[in-house]
C-alpha cells in the first residue's frame, strides 16, 4: 500500500534555483532600499509639518498665557510740547505715553 503524507526533508537547490533566488534577493534588496529612502523622505516631510504645528502651538500658548503679543504697527503719534509728552494711538486707542526726546522736539524740513 502506498499513500501520500506531508513530511519535512532537506531539499538542496540546483544551480538554476540558486540563480533565481540570487536575482530575487538582489531585486528585494533594491526594493527595500527604495522603500527606506521613501520612508526617510516622508518622515522628514512629516517632521517639518509637525515642527510647523509645534511652532504655532508654542506661539498661541504664549499668547494665551501672557494675554498679549508685541506687534510692530503704524501708530498715530500726538505730540504735547507743553507737557513734553508723546502719545501713541493705534486704531484710535491710546497704547502708550512717553516723554519726548530732544530729537522729538526738532522740527523737520519738508
Amino acid at each position: 500500500m502506498i499513500k501520500k503524507e506531508l513530511h519535512h526533508i532537506r531539499y538542496a537547490f540546483d544551480k538554476n534555483e540558486l540563480a533565481q533566488k540570487s536575482t530575487q534577493l538582489a531585486e528585494t534588496c533594491g526594493e527595500k532600499a527604495r522603500l527606506c529612502e521613501e520612508k526617510k523622505s516622508v518622515n522628514s516631510e512629516y517632521k517639518a509639518k509637525i515642527d510647523a504645528k509645534d511652532s504655532v502651538i508654542s506661539l498661541l500658548s504664549s499668547h494665551i498665557t501672557n494675554g498679549y503679543e508685541i506687534k510692530n504697527v503704524e501708530c498715530e503719534v500726538e505730540y504735547d510740547f507743553d507737557k513734553g509728552l508723546k502719545r501713541y494711538f493705534y486704531q484710535g486707542v491710546l497704547y502708550e505715553t512717553l516723554s519726548m526726546t530732544d530729537s522729538d522736539r526738532q522740527l523737520e524740513i519738508e
